[in-house]
């Protein structure tokens, strides 16, 4: 039997399935007797005729998207593009018939389909239909209070990776939530008192609000006035309650906020604080501390049914069926579908830099988005949609529910699910290459991450970084590690995705905050080209970062950052590429700028800066500078060169000159890195090692210090 070419039932394979269709289409193909089209045609009557809209509806424009694979959670999604409505004549108008409005949705509607449970029939007639719930009226909710400490208890029962090695002691500061105060709420100072705590992980937002300082300490430590906090605190103090848990950790009351020495004393134990609590609880639909955590169901989501029945497709079961539809849930992490894919807004709560170690490092983290609560810990991953699993089903798998929030294992694509670093992280036992590549890879996805202040690039960081340290003994160099170069050195700046706030340009942080050899001396997102088979090619003489505190994996001072390689460096000249007399058109950081000795090379030049602050442009679009090509390492069976491309220090206003003076007299000049370079293959007519010879042939060995 061939597929229906509207619905491609019956399927074939478990291939995603994409098709541009119409409502008047199914409905023709189900008066033709395809079942899956009457059954999508009638949820998506169900949904309009539960909105009281339908009878005006003569025809809907829509995408459908059907998956279902061993590899991915099932879906049926739609995405109306388009509703036609009938417009009915009306008295005294000129026209004596109706007419027909079409009205284009930007963005489209999204809609998911699903059914309470599993029956033989519907997976049959429907194999990509999930599994999905409808959901409490809040997440303030009794029934959601219920879910959270079920979650919380099989986690506690059956989770061994999960569980502490020991009751944890309470971090220095943490609020007491059953003190004998007028609030019941006052700051609580501990030396090693151990007992069970809560984190609250929020977006500070822009609009001030309660902190503390060192003129409220000691008022603190007395009684916190409740009602001067801000939505999101309340409501995290009262969640805690009700979790039967007396201390909670909230980073602007915890930590003395205009006191620099406590700041980055509290930031270094960010770690262990985290890795500790006995829950995260995360308030991932607030953009700042006003907007609260708990979050009411939108009418906008609410679900309609449609029913089926197996008689009127002449089936012998006689099967009654209900299908659900609903506006698509904005999930903590989506397996978005390919049909505009990358579309949907994050939560505020995994835009930030500073939270996205707090999600990797805790044991079990409860969010609270604007429809749903989240749950993530180190073995499991669910969400309130989702029905819990109960006795009798242990033949279905995750990927037959509406939703599958992402495992923890694996290394994600996109920035909103960094749970997947912390395996690797997590565990003393993984290898030194493992420990390296994850580090790459949250490097990678930290940097597509938004920071209110620019010099927090590395205290955002710093819980992660002792992690890997606490594991391998590694010496830390601003964001990287001094056992993993000069392989390391290879990051290079990336072109963002598609509708990110990236800039559009490399830029650097409007003050210094790490040498240029540094992927935090950028402002913009990195990618590491950094293959296990890659071969060192230089050598690493010296290696130095001075940190501004107590803390290593912290801010760093200006003076003293400098790396000295040696190695072998072809003297070259770089150049705006040719853009058609255009420079603001190159829309990739890999299209700015070319270098004379690799023309008519197979080659990829990614450069670190917007490109005024590469070339003195005092000559217009013909300037150009002299830079070193360094080559930093090899890959023997691709046969291709990576080089660093460095310049000499000059007046440049963005660089400060941090480290010049410790030089001693007649020492190298210090260099500045410029971008990193991939040779792939040579001019035409060149066998494929004698290329390599030929370029490296330009070049002598060098002594380089980068600043």
């Amino acid at each position: 039997m061939e597929p229906c070419d509207v619905c491609s039932h019956p399927r074939r394979n478990y291939r995603k399935t994409l098709s541009i269709t119409t409502l008047a289409a199914l409905s023709d193909r189900a008066d033709a007797g395809c079942v899956p089209c009457s059954v999508l045609k009638g949820a998506i009557r169900g949904y309009y005729e539960g909105k009281g809209h339908m009878d005006a509806i003569t025809n809907i424009d829509l995408g459908l998207d059907l998956n279902a694979s061993k590899e991915k959670d099932r879906s049926i999604g739609l995405r109306i593009l388009s509703i036609t409505k009938s417009i009915p004549w009306e008295p005294g108008s000129p026209k004596k018939r109706t007419g027909h409005r079409t009205n284009w949705l930007e963005p489209p509607l999204r809609l998911e389909l699903f059914s309470a449970k599993a029956t033989p029939w519907l997976s049959k007639t429907l194999p990509d239909l999930p599994v999905g719930n409808e959901l409490p009226v809040s997440t303030s909710s009794e029934e959601s209070l219920a879910w959270a400490v079920q979650q919380i208890q099989v986690c506690i029962d059956s989770h061994v990776a999960c569980k502490p090695s020991s009751e944890p002691c309470l971090p220095r500061r943490a609020l007491d939530l059953d003190a004998d105060c007028r609030s019941g709420v006052r700051l609580h100072e501990s030396s090693a008192q151990r007992g069970r705590y809560v984190c609250l992980s929020h977006c500070w937002g822009k609009r001030p609000f309660f902190r503390t300082l060192s003129s409220t300490l000691n008022s603190h430590l007395d009684n916190i006035d409740f009602a001067s906090l801000p939505l999101t605190f309340q409501e995290a103090i009262d969640i805690t309650r009700r979790l039967a848990i007396r201390y909670l950790w909230i980073d602007s009351l915890c930590i003395i906020q205009d006191d620099m020495d406590d700041w980055r004393a509290e930031a270094a134990k960010m770690a262990s604080i985290f890795q500790n609590c006995y829950l995260v609880v995360s308030a991932a639909k607030g953009s700042n501390a006003y907007d609260g955590l708990y979050g009411n169901f939108p009418s906008r989501c609410k679900t309609y049914t449609a029913n089926i029945s197996g008689e009127q497709f002449e089936d012998d079961s006689k099967t009654e069926e209900t299908i659900s539809i609903r506006q698509t849930l904005t999930h903590l992490t989506r397996a978005v579908s390919a049909y505009g894919e990358g579309q949907q807004t994050p939560l505020p709560v995994v835009t930030r830099g500073w939270i996205f170690q707090e999600r990797i490092l805790a044991p079990r983290v409860l969010h609270f988005g604007p429809e749903e609560l989240s749950w993530e810990c180190r073995e499991a991953t669910c969400c309130q949609c989702i029905p819990f699993p109960k006795p009798g089903w242990a033949h279905f798998s995750k990927r037959d529910f509406v939703h599958e929030p992402p495992p923890r294992t694996g290394i994600p694509n996109t920035p909103s699910q960094p749970r997947q670093h912390s395996p690797a992280l997590a565990q003393s036992a993984a290898r030194s290459a493992d420990l390296e590549k994850s580090w790459y890879r949250v490097v990678e996805d930290y940097t597509q991450l938004h920071l209110t202040h620019e010099k927090d690039i590395f205290p955002a960081l710093a819980g992660l970084a002792n992690v890997v340290q606490s594991r391998t003994n590694w010496t830390y160099l601003g964001g990287l590690w001094r056992e993993t170069l000069p392989r390391g050195l290879l990051w290079h700046t990336r072109t963002p995705t598609p509708g990110s706030s990236t800039k559009s340009w490399p830029n650097r942080p409007r003050s210094w905050r790490a040498p240029t050899w540094s992927w935090a001396s950028v402002d913009y997102p990195v990618g590491f080209n950094t293959p296990n088979s890659l071969e060192n090619a230089c050598e690493v003489l010296e290696a130095n970062c001075i940190p501004a505190g107590p803390d290593p994996t912290g801010e760093l001072a200006p003076d003293g950052a400098y790396l000295v390689l040696r190695g072998t460096a072809i003297p070259a000249v770089i150049r705006l590429a040719d853009r058609k007399g255009d420079p603001h058109k190159a829309p990739n950081a890999y299209e700015i700028a070319e270098l004379d000795i690799l023309r008519g090379y197979m080659k990829t030049f990614w450069v670190d800066d917007e490109w005024k602050f590469i070339l003195p442009l005092e000559s217009g679009l013909d300037s150009q500078r002299a830079v070193l090509c360094l080559l930093v390492a090899r890959h023997p069976v691709a046969l291709t060169l990576m080089f660093l491309v460095v310049a000499p220090v000059q007046e440049e206003p963005w660089l400060p000159q941090v480290g010049v003076g410790q030089f001693a007299a007649g020492d190298s000049v210090p260099y500045r890195r410029v971008g990193v370079v991939e040779v792939a293959g040579g001019p035409a007519g060149l066998p494929r090692n004698a290329w390599q010879s030929k370029l490296l042939d330009l070049g002598e060995e060098r002594v380089v210090r980068l600043v």
